[in-house]
């Protein structure tokens, strides 16, 4: 999330950057994410791969609340070609891929 720290208005001008008085905004990333296996039927346009608005600082695990997919079908997290934790805070233009469980013998 980005912040713009606002000026306080006194009888004598303006004043320093008060914390109090920073003001929030939205600001968006781009993520691109793809689900693979049966895990598209999470995705927001029931297509296996789809950009998602990502507030600053928020993690894949945040992420992966939001769209609703239960904890037990994120097996395997990648951030571009790297393995992840939910707690990996995204960043604008990632790429992550999301693996379910694999079963099988």
């Amino acid at each position: 999330m980005t912040w713009v720290r606002a000026l306080a208005l006194t009888r004598r001008g303006w004043a320093s950057p008060l914390r109090r008085s920073e003001v929030y905004r939205d600001s968006a990333m781009k993520i691109r994410v793809e689900f693979q296996a049966y895990l598209d039927q999470y995705s927001p346009n029931g297509d296996n791969e789809f950009t998602y608005d990502a507030p600053e600082g928020s993690t894949i695990g945040d992420m992966l609340r939001k769209l609703q997919v239960p904890p037990e079908l994120s097996a395997v997290l990648v951030v571009g070609k790297n393995a992840a934790e939910p707690g990996h805070v995204l960043a604008e233009g990632e790429r992550i891929t999301v693996i379910p469980p694999v079963a099988g013998g």
